[in-house]
């Protein structure tokens, strides 16, 4: 295609016809390959997460899907300012 726009950022490059993550093709490669947090792990450290490390990650995103720290940072502070 000519005279399309083509986009470009550290993390990936994208045009009329595709999608580019870290070297990947994004539906080819990656689409039902690989889940969410798999895949944010990896954009986010550039490189794919062990067992271990996806284990963890994924459940600090779980943790934080009651709208992040702010919950339980309030109770943390409720209980200590009510503590003998």
């Amino acid at each position: 295609m000519t005279n399309q726009p083509t986009y470009r950022t550290g993390l990936g490059t994208s045009d009329a016809d595709s999608i580019t993550l870290l070297g990947h093709d994004l539906a080819s490669e990656l689409l039902g390959k690989i889940s969410f947090g798999e895949l944010a792990f990896y954009l986010i450290a550039k490189k794919r997460p062990t067992k271990g490390q996806l284990v963890m990650f994924e459940a600090v995103l779980t943790a934080l899907a009651d709208h992040g720290f702010t919950p339980t940072a309030i109770a943390a502070r409720l209980t200590y300012a009510s503590a003998p």
